[in-house]
């Protein structure tokens, strides 16, 4: 409106944008997506692009008023079409090609960023049928050629004209000087060289991270005790540890569970979890880095080894901070000792690295264990085959866990 002074081209506008936004919510409903944090911040990026498109439209329209001031509306949107159409379409298929790559994308980037990339592309290809259909419609039936007309003054139309002229002359200011950057190409080139290096030099300097760990007042440890330790044992760890938090400054409350381990829910009677709230940032003086690394120099005599770390920055997303990595085995021998001193030298290598913390493994070759002998004669006298003696035995003295659901 304050550069075109004309509440008509405003109207068009406004109202392209819900009905690009309305379809838009078609097509997420089409994939399955629902509306979150994730596709609000989608369609807000959207609005921008998705008026940009009407405005162009009603920008060109104008301009058709001005080259024929005795054109009508409808003659002006039947010459417009014709020369921006191939525009329009162009861009928009340039801004989908970046967006529909991203929702193939495999990993948790991928899982993350595939509705943020489907909401987009989505808005933009509407926002450009509605660009070539309703927007012309609306162009034809609103806009009125009031060029080359008087025009009644009043205090609005003087404060429109008064920012037009303020503007023009900015205008032409960098006009003048793009002519002159122009003309001096290799002071341009170099220029567009350094910013270039800066950004490489800056991107190499500045830590990076696809979802960085936040301080959000509570902290999670895990308990484990040697090998073949009974409930008992680590209950008794896990009470020992929950004291100790509880005279931590900047602790509020902690409470402990013997037998299950949060960060794999498994359960043994080795495991343990111990679940720490903080105080409110305002009354608490140390961050929760710190209150870990005090924690983990105050319980390293507990006779167990205790990791603590971070819930996840977003809930659902993983079960805690950082990033976990998988050893696989591709020797054609079956010694668990082996592997376990090659698992352990691992986890000396990557503790030598200043920028990583908090390392932990599940993996163990020392459990104790039974060695069975099934008389196989005896066996097949009795009538009972391999398989269901070992049915029969895991129901009695073992478990099993098939799969953890996040609500």
């Amino acid at each position: 409106f304050i550069f075109l002074g004309d509440w008509r081209s405003t109207l068009i506008p406004i109202l392209a944008v819900p009905v690009s936004l309305i379809g838009a919510f078609f097509v997420i409903q089409f994939f399955g997506i629902s509306i979150n944090l994730v596709t609000l911040f989608a369609l807000v990026l959207a609005i921008g692009i998705v008026v940009d498109d009407a405005i162009v439209v009603v920008e060109a329209v104008h301009a058709k008023f001005e080259e024929f001031p005795h054109i009508t509306p409808y003659q002006a949107v039947k010459k417009v079409l014709g020369e921006i159409s191939g525009a329009i379409i162009a861009i928009t298929a340039v801004m989908v090609s970046v967006f529909v790559p991203i929702s193939f994308m495999s990993g948790p980037v991928g899982t993350f960023y595939r509705q943020f990339s489907i909401t987009m592309a989505s808005s933009i290809v509407i926002s450009a049928l509605i660009a070539l259909t309703l927007t012309p419609v609306l162009c034809a039936m609103l806009l009125k050629n009031n060029h080359g007309k008087e025009v009644k003054k009043n205090l609005l139309t003087k404060s429109l004209d008064s920012f037009n002229r303020v503007f023009d002359k900015m205008t032409g200011k960098y006009v003048s000087l793009l002519k002159s950057i122009v003309s001096r190409r290799w002071l341009t080139f170099g220029v567009l060289i350094a910013f270039c290096a800066g950004t490489f030099f800056v991107n190499k300097i500045l830590p990076s991270g696809f979802i960085p760990s936040e301080d959000q007042g509570t902290i999670y440890a895990i308990i484990q005790t040697p090998p073949g330790s009974t409930l008992e044992t680590t209950n008794q760890v896990s009470q020992r540890l929950q004291k100790i938090c509880e005279h931590v400054d900047g602790v509020e409350s902690v409470s402990s569970l013997a037998g299950y381990e949060i960060m794999t829910e498994g359960r043994g009677s080795n495991a343990g979890t111990c679940l720490i709230n903080l105080k409110e940032w305002s009354d608490r003086k140390h961050t929760v880095t710190e209150i870990m690394e005090e924690l983990e120099e105050k319980t390293k005599g507990l006779g167990a080894k205790i990791e603590f770390f971070e819930p996840p920055a977003i809930p659902g997303f993983g079960s805690s901070g950082g990033f976990s990595m998988r050893l696989l085995d591709k020797s054609t021998t079956v010694d668990y000792k082996d592997f376990d001193k090659i698992n352990k030298k691992f986890m000396e290598d990557l503790g030598k690295r200043k920028e990583l913390t908090g390392l932990f493994t599940f993996f163990a070759a020392n459990y104790p264990q039974y060695e069975l002998e099934i008389d196989n004669q005896l066996a097949m006298q009795k009538g009972v085959s391999i398989g269901k003696a070992m049915e029969n035995l895991d129901i009695l003295i073992g478990s099993t866990y098939e799969q953890g659901f996040i609500k």
